[in-house]
């Protein structure tokens, strides 16, 4: 009787094998697309994340040098539309010189851009930082801050217990 179980059951597990076959290669193929999917994600997170900072820096050495003396230099304090487009075209080559013709050449790839529409991201994301600094300057600054401080690693403990 044994024999005869073991025997339908060979026959079982022949007659199901492509089917298992199928489904393994099957679940395969979507476990690829699922990692394929989260590497394209932390690209794109990362090369964006990087793109903020420069434009970031960017923005607040623009305005640290260059807007600030426009500004001390002017009666009123405020700049013409020449002096801020100014401002603004300094910033975006700042930008762009941050990140480098390798940044800029991966940021072309992930977001599958060409050289006028790099521009034309720049120039629309440094507007929105400067924005956002007239905004809220403090919690623009405070972000950068935590970011930058997120990294650092605090010193390790002397025996007695000070620093």
């Amino acid at each position: 009787m044994t024999d005869m179980l073991w025997g339908q059951l060979a026959k079982g597990v022949e007659a199901l094998s492509p089917l298992l076959l199928a489904a393994l290669s099957w679940l395969s193929l979507r476990i690829a697309a699922l990692i394929s999917a989260k590497v394209r994600n932390e690209r794109l997170h990362g090369i964006l994340t990087r793109l903020d900072d420069a434009v970031f820096m960017a923005v607040r050495e623009v305005e640290q040098v260059f807007v600030s003396m426009l500004k001390n230099a002017n009666d009123d304090g405020a700049l013409s539309a020449d002096e801020r487009r100014d401002a603004k075209d300094a910033a975006v080559r700042a930008a762009r010189s941050y990140l480098g013709a390798r940044g800029v050449a991966e940021l072309c790839k992930v977001l599958g851009l060409v050289d006028d529409e790099v521009e034309r991201l720049l120039s629309a994301r440094v507007e929105g930082a400067v924005y956002n600094l007239r905004a809220h300057p403090s919690r623009m600054l405070g972000s950068v801050l935590r970011s930058a401080l997120k990294n650092v690693v605090p010193p390790p403990s002397s025996p007695n217990g000070t620093h």
